[in-house]
């Protein structure tokens, strides 16, 4: 952990996390994240537990971007159950509350467990890129503890038959753009890009009746995939989405516009979605890395600008 200060004792205790903050001093030294962002906090909070053998896990998140009032004071138990046991019939006698985790020890700004699910990501190698034991990793710990709340699987399996009955593949395509740069190593893809790829999928598996599921958070993508694809392109209906003129406020998860409940529930919905397709197509977003930790058996394809950095299907995209 690279700690000059104690672990916490969490052994036969609850281990209660917290979502990351601003930091009151300002700058990078503490931020709040992204929903999928903290999905992997609490991962790494898991992992942590698991391995200090605490009874169990704790989720309070309460940070301003989906939090709903009326909803309760806890934005991930909206979509996740909050509480994950790790040892059966034992009664925790003690909570101990880890507000943060700074690269120096437990912090009241929080810095994130993220390292510990995800401990090669960088800008230069993203994860899942070159990470095969972290997604593996990842994917165990989410099939263990996490649960998806009942409503929110019984939206996946109404939209999955709203847009998909009678398709024989289903390709995923998220196109995250919002806040991604023109220049390495954040760039995004072109449209261009993206489309040299969906056609050579859709040319080596071959479908009679396939779907394109397209999961962006800009606008101008959606429209360009629907005029090349027609008929064969579904989309979650209301999605929030920036364009041209609004996508200087960052990721779609700072915009005002939209309330805080919707923007967490397209987002996990979203997520879910994609873990059901046939082939995920991706680039860099830590919603589309957590569809493949959904989804064990997803193969996938990422890219890094208009470069293929990974596809899991010999001789595609190259």
């Amino acid at each position: 952990m690279y700690s000059l200060l104690p672990l916490p004792r969490v052994r036969d205790r609850r281990l209660v996390v917290y979502s990351r903050v601003d930091s009151p001093f300002g700058g990078r030294l503490a931020q709040a994240q992204g929903l999928f962002s903290e999905f992997h906090a609490v991962l790494g909070a898991l992992k942590f537990a698991e391995a200090q053998e605490a009874s169990e896990v704790l989720v309070r998140f309460n940070n301003a971007y989906y939090l709903d009032a009326a909803r309760g004071p806890n934005w991930w138990a909206y979509f996740f159950s909050k509480l994950m046991p790790l040892k059966e019939g034992r009664d925790p006698v003690e909570e101990v509350h880890c507000r943060g985790w700074h690269c120096y020890g437990p912090h009241f700004f929080n810095e994130s467990w993220t390292a510990l699910a995800v401990p090669t990501n960088s800008v230069r190698q993203p994860y899942p890129l070159g990470a095969a034991e972290s997604l593996r990793e990842c994917r165990r710990l989410t099939r263990r503890h996490i649960r998806v709340q009942p409503w929110m699987v019984d939206q996946v399996d109404e939209h999955l038959r709203e847009y998909t009955t009678g398709a024989d593949f289903v390709l995923g395509v998220h196109f995250r753009g919002t806040d991604k740069s023109t220049h390495f190593p954040t760039q995004r893809p072109s449209f261009e890009g993206y489309g040299r790829q969906i056609e050579r999928l859709l040319q080596h598996h071959a479908p009679h009746r396939p779907k394109i599921f397209v999961a962006t958070d800009q606008a101008e993508f959606l429209e360009w995939a629907t005029r090349r694809y027609g008929s064969r392109i579904c989309s979650l209906a209301n999605s929030p989405m920036a364009d041209a003129s609004t996508r200087s406020r960052g990721g779609v998860h700072h915009d005002p516009r939209f309330s805080p409940f919707e923007k967490g529930r397209t987002a996990v919905l979203t997520c879910l979605l994609l873990s059901r397709c046939a082939h995920l197509l991706k680039n860099r977003s830590s919603l589309s890395d957590c569809a493949l930790e959904f989804n064990e058996s997803l193969p996938w394809t990422m890219l890094l600008g208009d470069e293929v950095a990974y596809c899991d299907v010999a001789g595609i995209g190259r």
